[in-house]
């Protein structure tokens, strides 16, 4: 296979991931449909920095520490599981009374983005994810394997930017119909925390392979 069927194969890989509704996509949709696109495209840019953390940690080959370290495995799971239900019972709670809420009751940018580093950080899946994915699509015989593993890493973090952007505005547009319905609000508060305490609950149940 050359370089060109690599990187396609890996691209393809990335985009079908990518694709996949997880905890940050329910974080995403639901910041976008709370404060707005602005707000959206921040946890986006919190998600893409959250993936760079699991690059860094598979190019510097610390992800075998979750793969053979049963303790290091289990103290990242369980702080993941318990920040998505946090975010879970968070999201249930809030009254998304869109036409009524002003800047003192929207969480700050900074928060957000920090939110969204944090839904990704605090998920093992994600490093494990790179470092059984990243080694299918390196060509040991090309040397500077490390290299290899970053520039595929940012290409995924690439994808995947360009995937969840798409999500915003898409969900920016139909924003309108969460203004103008009681039942619809309520619907998604529950359904995204449900989907949220859901995506803790697999996490929990996750084990290292």
């Amino acid at each position: 296979m050359n370089d060109i069927n690599l990187v396609i194969g890996f691209a393809t890989a990335s985009f079908a991931i990518a694709i996949s509704p997880g905890p940050s996509w329910i974080y995403i949709i639901s910041s976008t449909v709370e404060q707005g696109c602005t707000a959206g495209l921040i946890a986006v840019a919190g998600n893409a920095t959250g993936i760079i953390w699991h690059v860094t940690m598979a190019t510097l080959g610390l992800s075998l520490l979750l793969q053979y370290s049963a303790a290091a495995f289990i103290i990242i799971k369980w702080i993941g599981v318990a920040y998505l239900i946090y975010l879970a019972a968070r999201t249930i709670r809030n009254d998304f009374t869109f036409a009524q809420k002003n800047k003192s009751e929207c969480r700050h940018l900074k928060q957000v983005f920090r939110e969204g580093v944090l839904v990704n950080v605090f998920n093992p899946k994600v490093s494990l994810l790179m470092f059984a994915l990243l080694p299918q699509f390196i060509n040991p015989s090309h040397g500077g394997v490390k290299y290899q593993i970053a520039f595929l890493g940012i290409f995924h973090v690439f994808i995947a930017t360009i995937v969840l952007t798409t999500i915003v505005f898409l969900t920016s547009r139909m924003v309108g119909a969460f203004k103008s319905s009681k039942n619809i609000q309520r619907f998604f508060r529950w359904g995204s925390g449900g989907l949220l305490f859901c995506c803790g609950v697999k996490l929990a149940l996750l084990e290292r392979s």
